[in-house]
């Protein structure tokens, strides 16, 4: 373990890096030579490198597509606390200890297994720069739920659809998704573009009304199938 952490059979003061043998007492329970040690160490170190190369990753022409990392915290919750980013969300659902919340959970999520859900950082190719995150959740029945959010100064690019496109197309092919659903307001009309653009079409009898900065919101649902 790379705790540094005290001897536990004897309790004695000598802290080591890897808590493989105590230095003075030899305790039984962690007799392992030096050699051992770094040979342990070296295989930690490497398997932490195979657990990068196998971050979930596409790209397309002008974008990448990977997995969430706790270093991408600062840009999430920057382009969550836009106010051209925020107008159709809820007040509370833009605090930015909310997206710091989401970074971690998004992070937890890759472990799951099996894994559902993907919520991955869209990086331009040209600058690497988060620009912002596409996601999908797979769900029983061969369906899935799709999710997006753009920074403002990238629209108008075709990048959205680009992204969504690129993971909706591996769902298909890669994880048998065969339906696609997604819920918007119907006041958010660059949203309810992209999504007719990728083929999805409102469902009219699903209509939820919201209420938030003064206002009702229509929230409307799109599908795929």
């Amino acid at each position: 373990m790379l705790d540094g952490s005290v001897c536990d059979s004897c309790a004695c003061n000598d802290r080591i890096f890897i808590r493989l043998a105590c230095k003075k007492h030899r305790c039984g329970v962690h007799q392992y030579t030096h050699l051992e040690a770094l040979y342990s160490l070296g295989m930690i170190l490497h398997k932490t490198v195979e657990d990068c190369m196998s971050e979930f990753c596409l790209t397309t022409e002008r974008l990448i597509l990977r997995d969430m990392r706790l270093s991408d915290e600062d840009d999430f919750v920057s382009l969550s606390q836009r106010s051209d980013y925020q107008t159709y969300y809820d007040e509370q659902d833009c605090r930015a200890e909310n997206y710091r919340y989401l970074t971690q959970l998004f992070v937890q999520q890759i472990g799951e297994k099996p894994r559902m859900s993907y919520q991955l950082a869209t990086i331009d190719k040209h600058s690497k720069r988060f620009i912002g995150i596409a996601c999908i959740r797979m769900e029983a029945h061969a369906r899935a739920a799709i999710g997006f959010g753009l920074n403002p100064d990238w629209q108008g690019k075709g990048l959205m659809y680009e992204s969504m496109q690129a993971l909706m197309s591996h769902a298909e092919t890669q994880w048998g998704v065969q339906q696609f659903y997604a819920y918007t307001l119907k006041q958010n009309s660059a949203a309810m573009k992209l999504c007719q653009r990728l083929g999805l079409n409102v469902c009219t009898d699903y209509l939820n009304v919201r209420y938030f900065k003064g206002q009702e919101w229509h929230e409307v649902m799109l599908e795929r199938a």
